[in-house]
């Protein structure tokens, strides 16, 4: 009897565990950004139906544009992933007249080459809609073709090079010198990288306005770190990973 009793004990704590885990997987909030969703924002809202309920929790999202030059258009998608024609326009068209997010446009193929078609069509796109260029984030791996979107009130970001943490000594040197190079003919724009990187963007760059993502399978394992660029004042916003029930992509 007892024997049967502690083993629906533990049945009992395992499932209890496994839907606690679930629900917090699904929970748009987390204990690691606890006291600072002033600057929590979702990360990959690339559906209609991830953006209405990601406005629910956040006041920002991030999400993927491809610039398409053959329709002067934008398609919501982050590739590898097979695109659903979402255009950015009908996207934005789900939002209620007083819904304005904050927005992190991850433009994955923007460089100087189509930045000033890019931004002829954001600038039409927005105007349309009177929507307030300075709460929109445009990041790009091409410093160099931000200064066309600050001029216009943009807020901007260069996307450093991917996971500078992993990189050895050297090659963390060369990659550190080249965004240097870069930092030190604009003052405006800000840095973004991954929350892994943090430590190197706090050592080498203090006083640049940094947008962080702090996503992945177990941030809450990061805590301590996480907690320390939440209080840092030149971190503005942090991406959380969140999943909606429907749209999730």
């Amino acid at each position: 009897m007892m024997r049967s009793k502690k083993v629906k004990i533990i049945l009992f704590s395992i499932l209890a565990l496994v839907v606690l885990r679930y629900a917090y997987k699904f929970s748009p909030y987390k204990i690691e950004f606890l006291g600072h969703y002033d600057k929590v924002w979702a990360h990959r809202v690339n559906s209609t139906d991830k953006l209405n309920s990601a406005t629910t929790f956040f006041k920002g999202i991030e999400l993927d544009l491809v610039y398409q030059k053959q329709t002067n258009s934008f398609d919501v998608n982050h590739p590898p992933a097979e695109s659903i024609d979402l255009t950015f326009a009908d996207y934005l068209s789900t939002l209620k007249p007083d819904e304005r997010p904050y927005l992190w446009l991850d433009i994955k193929n923007l460089n100087p080459e189509n930045a000033t078609s890019i931004h002829e069509k954001l600038i039409s796109i927005f105007s349309s809609l009177s929507y307030p260029f300075e709460t929109i984030l445009v990041e790009t791996k091409h410093p160099e073709a931000l200064a066309i979107f600050q001029q216009s009130g943009f807020k901007t970001s260069y996307y450093l090079p991917y996971e500078m943490y992993k990189k050895d000594p050297q090659a963390l040197k060369t990659a550190i010198s080249t965004v240097k190079k870069f930092l030190a003919t604009d003052t405006v724009f800000g840095i973004s990288a991954s929350y892994k990187d943090y430590e190197i963007l706090k050592n080498h760059f203090p006083k640049r306005t940094k947008y962080i993502w702090a996503t992945g399978r177990c941030t809450v394992c990061d805590y301590t770190e996480i907690r320390e660029l939440l209080n840092d004042t030149t971190v503005k916003v942090v991406l959380s990973t969140f999943r909606s029930f429907k749209g999730n992509r």
